[in-house]
């Protein structure tokens, strides 16, 4: 029986840095979708609440006895933690696996291991990407705009997806 003879090392060294950047990307966008959690994602100006539910917040304010325009700052920033539930937990999970991943791939002996793979990173990135591009179009809360932080989101879980991609046609090829 004749050995198959194993793949240029030409080929190898190539598709393992392809996937190993691409691994990388995926990293780091994983970083900046973690700090874009902590930017501000939504704002919404007080003076426009106060405008639009004026006459229930002072019957609310004088059956309580304050003054509302009083307590209410000149804006309500929201961060990512703040404005969502389940989102925010589902960006870190795709962040964090991202960055696990990267760190397997750019320090580890092989590029390929079987814990966290980069189909599992672009499904969890693309899970973030989605929930990302819906709260985008639909705030959380009636009269926010979005911020930096929002964008930002958008950007990083973006850069996870197409990390991921490039790493798993790298290691497909």
């Amino acid at each position: 029986m004749a050995e198959q003879a194993p793949p240029p090392a030409a080929a190898t060294t190539e598709a393992d840095r392809t996937a190993r950047i691409g691994a990388a990307t995926a990293g780091a966008s994983g970083v900046l979708l973690v700090i874009s959690l902590f930017l501000n994602w939504y704002v919404a100006p007080a003076e426009d609440l106060i405008q639009r539910g004026g006459e229930i917040l002072d019957e609310i304010g004088g059956a309580i006895g304050i003054e509302i325009g009083d307590q209410v700052g000149d804006t309500i920033h929201l961060t990512g933690w703040e404005a969502f539930e389940i989102t925010d937990i589902l960006c870190v999970a795709a962040a964090f696996v991202a960055i696990v991943r990267a760190l397997v791939a750019i320090f580890g002996e092989s590029d390929n291991p079987a814990i966290p793979g980069n189909v599992l990173t672009a499904a969890l990135g693309g899970v973030a990407l989605a929930l990302i591009l819906y709260r985008t179009v639909n705030p959380p809360y009636v009269g926010l705009e979005r911020e930096i932080g929002l964008w930002l989101a958008l950007f990083a879980a973006g850069g996870i997806v197409y990390g991921s991609y490039v790493a798993v046609r790298a290691e497909r090829s």
